[in-house]
C-alpha cells in the first residue's frame, strides 16, 4: 500500500473519530516522519489510566535530544542575551521538590475556591 494512503498512528488508535477532531489537531497528528512548527502552545497530559500509561512509556526526551532541539532556539534565546549552552544546564531529571508539599495553584484555581468555604 502507497504511505500516502497509508493512516497515521493516530488515525489508525481513533479511527473514525480522528475525522471529528479539529482541523488543526488532524493536520498535527497526520504528519508522517518528522515536522517542525512555530507558534505558542497548551499540552495538557490526560488524567485516564492509559493517557497516564501512553505518557510513562514514552517518557521524557533524553539529554542527547534536548542538547539537538535547543539549537533550534538560538535565535530566541539569542533575544535574552542567552545561548543554548547557557540554557541546558538548567534540564534535569531528577526530582528535587518535596513530593508531600501542597500542590501548587492559584488563587483564582477551583480547589482554592472551594476550599475557602
Amino acid at each position: 500500500m502507497n504511505d500516502l494512503l497509508r493512516p497515521t498512528l493516530f488515525q489508525q488508535a481513533l479511527g473514525a473519530a480522528f475525522f471529528n477532531l479539529p482541523a488543526p489537531v488532524r493536520q498535527l497528528h497526520a504528519v508522517r516522519g518528522s515536522a517542525r512548527y512555530a507558534g505558542i502552545a497548551s499540552v495538557e497530559r490526560g488524567r485516564n489510566p492509559l493517557a497516564r500509561l501512553c505518557a510513562r512509556i514514552g517518557g521524557l526526551p533524553t539529554m542527547a535530544q534536548i542538547t539537538e532541539n535547543t539549537g533550534l532556539f538560538e535565535s530566541a534565546l539569542a533575544k535574552f542575551r542567552m545561548s543554548a549552552d547557557d540554557v541546558i544546564p538548567l534540564f534535569n531529571k531528577r526530582v528535587d521538590w518535596d513530593p508531600k508539599a501542597r500542590i501548587l495553584t492559584d488563587q483564582y484555581s477551583p480547589a482554592n475556591l472551594l476550599n475557602s468555604r
